[in-house]
């Protein structure tokens, strides 16, 4: 818990600090660096082979996990739009009302 609020705060600092770099592109970064850190566990763990097997991704492209990817992706979008203007408090309340 102590981690995801540190790396909220960080992520606030990030995207008023750099007023200048337009949302969607710190938004890519942010997005960008997830999917290189899930990688490299995957491959600190031995299992990326495992992970990019033909019968796993598969299984990943159902249209009910794909649904539910776009919509947390776009929680995401939002949440970078929130922050650029809000603080992290209010983010979080945002946040509770987007998932209703």
């Amino acid at each position: 818990m102590l981690c995801s609020v540190l790396a909220g705060l960080y992520n606030e600092l990030l995207l008023k600090d750099r007023a200048g770099v337009p949302t969607h592109l710190q938004n890519a970064y942010m997005y960008a660096a997830s999917v290189l850190c899930n990688l490299l566990v995957l491959l600190f763990e031995g299992r990326l082979g495992e992970a990019v097997a033909r019968d796993n991704l598969s299984a990943l492209c159902t249209p009910t996990l794909l649904a539910v990817v776009a919509i947390m992706s776009s929680v995401g979008v939002v949440t970078g739009f929130f922050l650029r203007h809000l603080d992290s408090v209010l983010k979080a309340v945002a946040s509770a009302l987007e998932v209703v």
